[in-house]
């Protein structure tokens, strides 16, 4: 089994990076699973591989400007969650100022040092 252990690039990513128009299936994210339908041309292991090598340098950049504008939700947006839950008696756990905060907090934890 090929299981895809090597890139932060999935597979789907690279195909679809490849040909935006592939139609496949995959299982487990594993080269040998992939089904192509229809009149797709079938990529080979090797390109596809490539392609994740390629994505993983050239989109390296993306998921730290993610997660910081994700961090950095506009200050109006906060303070109008605050204000809405003041209104609304939810200054706790279940407010929207927490809970979207506490949504970005878990999906990118802090790295350790």
């Amino acid at each position: 089994m090929a299981k895809n252990t090597t890139y932060k690039t999935d597979i789907t990513k690279a195909i679809k990076d490849i040909n935006p128009d592939a139609l496949f299936s995959i299982l487990d994210d594993d080269y040998e699973k992939i089904t192509w339908f229809e009149d797709t041309t079938v990529i080979s292991e090797s390109d596809i591989k490539a392609r994740q090598e390629l994505m993983d340098t050239r989109d390296a950049h993306i998921i730290p400007r993610e997660k910081e504008f994700l961090y950095n939700v506009k200050i109006e947006k906060q303070l109008d969650n605050l204000w809405h839950d003041i209104d609304n008696g939810t200054v706790d756990k279940t407010g929207t100022f927490y809970t979207s905060i506490k949504a970005i907090k878990d999906a990118y934890p802090k790295e350790s040092e």
